[in-house]
């Protein structure tokens, strides 16, 4: 059973490190098989932003670009063919570390020096192979911050034992470390607001329900949902569902 510390602290108000939350199951009775760390593949990539892009004087397949973290402004050597000006980057500084044991150093190319790198989802771990950098939403990433492209979090392996079903399940999880804690459970709201409710609508004339043993089955209820568009998640469930081991697929799935 797959576990994340993020999620859960959207159901109890966890103040303790995970390793301090590994070592309280330990001795609770639910005993933790593995940790597993979400973070980036790669160090010192902080969101910047190209003030300019103008042709290397020494290479007409080259740009010569400045780029700002928002503290100082770099000169950055860059051969990616969709690289412009206004653009909201991920950007390697010098001393950064990328997957594959690469680190960024100040070095002249064709005879300009470049003080970092332009990052591509390959340069970054994300993909074998990129046409180009990768090109930031400037509504989801802040120039100056560190970039990275989901939330970091810690990932529990629980060993989940037959009499307890109850744990197989994130708020089940909640509840069991609550009752150990003495924090409180912040179950989750299953509640609509009544402006979300067409007053229109009459489910009957859409839904027929033929209770044919009310002694069996003494309460039935439904709901219908319309207007539903599939679309992809929203990054919080991706990242959420990403950290579980889980593919998000879009919004109806997830």
């Amino acid at each position: 059973m797959l576990v994340s510390y993020n999620w859960l602290k959207n159901y109890i108000d966890i103040s303790i490190s995970p390793s301090e939350l590994v070592d309280k199951l330990n001795v609770s009775g639910l005993p933790v098989e593995d940790v597993h760390e979400i973070k980036p593949p790669f160090m010192g990539v902080v969101v910047a932003k190209i003030l300019t892009k103008e042709k290397h004087p020494q290479a007409d397949n080259l740009n010569l670009c400045d780029v700002t973290d928002g503290t100082e402004t770099l000169k950055i050597v860059c051969g990616a063919p969709n690289v412009e000006a206004g653009q909201i980057v991920a950007l390697a500084k010098i001393g950064a570390e990328l997957p594959g044991g690469f680190k960024i150093k100040k070095a002249k190319i064709r005879g300009v020096e470049s003080n970092g790198m332009i990052c591509s989802l390959s340069e970054l771990g994300f993909e074998k192979e990129s046409d180009g950098i990768l090109v930031l939403d400037p509504s989801k990433f802040t120039v100056g911050t560190p970039y990275s492209p989901f939330k970091q979090d810690t990932v529990l392996s629980l060993e989940i034992t037959p009499n307890r079903p109850d744990l197989l399940c994130v708020t089940g999880v909640a509840r069991f470390i609550a009752s150990r804690t003495g924090l409180t459970l912040k179950s989750p709201s299953c509640t609509i607001a009544p402006d979300d409710i067409g007053s229109s609508l009459d489910i009957n004339s859409k839904l027929k329900i033929n209770l044919q043993s009310p002694a069996l089955c003494p309460r039935y209820s439904a709901r219908i949902i319309e207007g539903v568009k599939i679309r992809p998640s929203p990054d919080w469930l991706k990242d959420t569902l990403t950290a579980m081991g889980i593919r998000p697929i879009n919004n109806i799935v997830d």
